[in-house]
């Protein structure tokens, strides 16, 4: 169940005033889990350590979005999101998610570092310059 405020204070802010909030009070984890923010402008977040777990992000706008130490776990991408380099999904758990669709995927200069995208849908997916040092992923053939 998300946090009322924390969606409230999300929906209701532009991302400069929430993202001056997220660095003034660096003790505060947004709790966004099973959310609607289908078709949401979530640019330039910062939704670093957020939990995001099955939430619905479909069509959602993340250019640049902030997704370090995010729980993202069954989360729905479908199709997958407008993104922008350089979207960072550092320690992220996207793990068993059905993320990309074929030919809209594009995570090029995506940085992964640790993330799981164990069983993620990865077909035809671009990984243009993407990083995913000390990543897990396992294909399902």
């Amino acid at each position: 169940m998300p946090n009322q405020r924390h969606l409230d204070l999300l929906q209701n802010s532009n991302c400069t005033t929430w993202n001056e909030f997220r660095l003034q009070n660096p003790e505060f984890t947004p709790d966004l889990s099973n959310t609607n923010l289908s078709d949401k402008d979530l640019s330039y977040r910062n939704l670093r350590g957020a939990n995001l777990s099955n939430a619905d992000l479909r069509g959602a706008y993340l250019m640049e979005v902030d997704f370090s130490n995010a729980d993202l776990r069954g989360s729905d991408f479908s199709p997958f999101p407008i993104i922008s380099p350089p979207n960072r999904y550092s320690y992220g758990n996207l793990s068993g998610q059905e993320v990309l669709t074929p030919k809209q995927s594009d995570l090029s200069f995506a940085n992964f570092t640790n993330a799981n995208l164990v069983g993620a849908n990865l077909a035809e997916a671009k990984f243009w310059k993407t990083t995913m040092p000390n990543g897990e992923i396992k294909f399902n053939y």
